[in-house]
């Protein structure tokens, strides 16, 4: 976690529980009006301080996500919690809803982050006198190079092809200086990744 997700969680998360005290404290009978100003004001900022923040690319998508998963939820589970004793309609739509953010939000932050797909295809052809293996290599789309990066090349390595093609759509970085530094870094991580093939890459 970067140094701006950690100030914006602690932020968004400080918004969640003076909006949660705030419901409490009010002690209405029909809080449902509340939940639903203090949700789309919560949205509001979340959006906002998500991508009017000066961090780059997918650092933006990935704060906004903060808020979507983890801090939205929270609300929802607050405001539950105090329309338990007085609008039961209300605490089971916000336990609900809250549920199902939760559920997709796991498979957004433990599931899809280390989702590799391979996909194997055989094409016939009568011009080739042999099987031919290429793999092609695509879509990492990142902004900093971690394990996972790592992993997609080796698993292009370790299908022993006659030829791999570089297919593109590797960095998403908007800022000059960080794009040639993670570019760096990316090929340095292909020329160490032991990816080689008789027909060339």
């Amino acid at each position: 976690m970067t140094q701006a997700e950690i100030v914006y969680n602690v932020l968004m998360l400080s918004l969640v529980a003076g909006e949660i005290v705030l419901l409490w404290r009010l002690k209405t009978q029909r809080p449902a009006p509340m939940v639903a100003g203090l949700g789309l004001l919560l949205a509001s900022i979340t959006f906002f301080g998500a991508f009017f923040n000066t961090v780059e690319g997918f650092g933006k998508f990935r704060l906004f996500a903060w808020a979507v998963f983890v801090h939205y939820p929270l609300f929802l589970m607050g405001a539950a919690c105090v329309s338990f004793r007085r609008q039961r309609t209300l605490f089971y739509a916000c336990a609900a809803l809250a549920a199902c953010i939760g559920l997709v939000g796991l498979d957004a932050f433990l599931v899809e982050p280390h989702w590799i797909e391979v996909t194997r295809i055989t094409i016939p052809s009568s011009k080739l006198q042999g099987p031919v293996r290429v793999v092609v290599v695509a879509d990492i789309q990142t902004d900093r190079l971690q394990a996972y990066e790592e992993r997609v090349l080796e698993l292009a390595a370790d299908a022993q092809p006659d030829l791999i093609l570089f297919a593109g759509d590797y960095l998403h970085i908007s800022n000059p200086a960080l794009y040639a530094e993670q570019k760096t870094e990316f090929n340095a991580l292909v020329r160490r990744s032991d990816l080689d093939a008789p027909l060339g890459a």
